[in-house]
């Protein structure tokens, strides 16, 4: 993700970034949905700010609120790919969050997941922290999502790069998504943004 000011094509391209993590993918099974697997749980995520042991509520589900965190991360370590983020790509990258879970999240609550993450990475490495995911999340169809969303934050920046691509690979043998996800998820982020899949 870039560490200057975002020009007017940038930012017209992180909207559009923003917008198509909101929206649900664009395959056969996701037909039915009306939103991503991220708008979705990030409702829940939400929700753990005002969750308190005495009132817990009625409609949190720390399985979905688990979910968001994983794709967040997911994402999050493709933006990490090239091992330089600083500052300013942490508030893009948070900005990219808030808005593409319309605001169902609060921004000092992604602020808080990326620090966590920063430091996670740090701590664990790529390795490790893929390794997570891997348990993290689990249902084929939420994986494919995750890949999605992580190729569109690829996106956010010059095109997906060597390193990003690499994540990307890690992260479908990781979750055993067939060799053409990768691909896939690249090919379908290119064209729900209108860029070519070099940037």
């Amino acid at each position: 993700m870039p560490s200057e000011v975002p020009d007017p094509k940038f930012s017209e391209l992180l909207l559009r970034v923003k917008r198509r993590m909101a929206a649900p993918a664009e395959s056969a099974s996701a037909q039915l949905q009306s939103e991503s697997v991220l708008l979705s749980t990030a409702a829940c995520y939400g929700e753990t700010a005002t969750h308190v042991a005495d009132a817990p509520l009625s409609g949190f589900e720390p399985d979905a609120a688990a979910l968001f965190e994983a794709i967040v991360e997911s994402a999050f370590l493709v933006a990490n790919a090239d091992g330089e983020f600083d500052s300013t790509e942490r508030a893009v990258f948070a900005s990219v969050v808030v808005e593409a879970s319309q605001r169902r999240v609060r921004e000092r609550q992604v602020h808080a997941i990326v620090l966590d993450l920063t430091t996670q990475l740090a701590e664990d490495g790529l390795e490790l922290r893929l390794k997570r995911l891997g348990r993290a999340i689990s249902r084929p169809s939420d994986r494919r999502e995750a890949l999605r969303i992580s190729a569109l934050v690829a996106f956010a920046s010059a095109g997906v790069s060597r390193v990003e691509r690499d994540v990307l690979e890690q992260m479908a043998a990781v979750w055993e998504l067939p060799a053409p996800a990768v691909d896939e998820a690249v090919s379908d982020a290119a064209s729900a943004l209108g860029v070519s899949q070099s940037g």
